[in-house]
């Protein structure tokens, strides 16, 4: 059985225009943006089994983003003693 820690993160801004260049290395839309941040991320999350992923909010403007990763197996999780 696996265990995962789920962090999710929602704003109220505009939402994502487009998805397709997410995570591309170096692409941005912002002024001086490195467009480095969400393709680091996300191979910081993939390194340890996890994952980012970011969507439109479907009730209300904004983004959620969510970072998954999982989480060791240990005597606290599984209820062995």
């Amino acid at each position: 059985m696996s265990c995962w820690a789920d962090e999710a993160i929602e704003d109220e801004g505009p939402g994502l225009q487009s998805t397709a260049n997410l995570f591309v290395p170096f692409f941005t839309t912002k002024p001086g943006g490195s467009g480095i941040g969400l393709a680091l991320a996300r191979q910081i999350a993939e390194a340890h089994g996890g994952s980012v992923a970011l969507e439109n909010r479907r009730t209300t403007r904004g983004t959620r983003a969510v970072v998954r990763l999982p989480l060791p197996e240990s005597d606290a999780f599984t209820g062995s003693a």
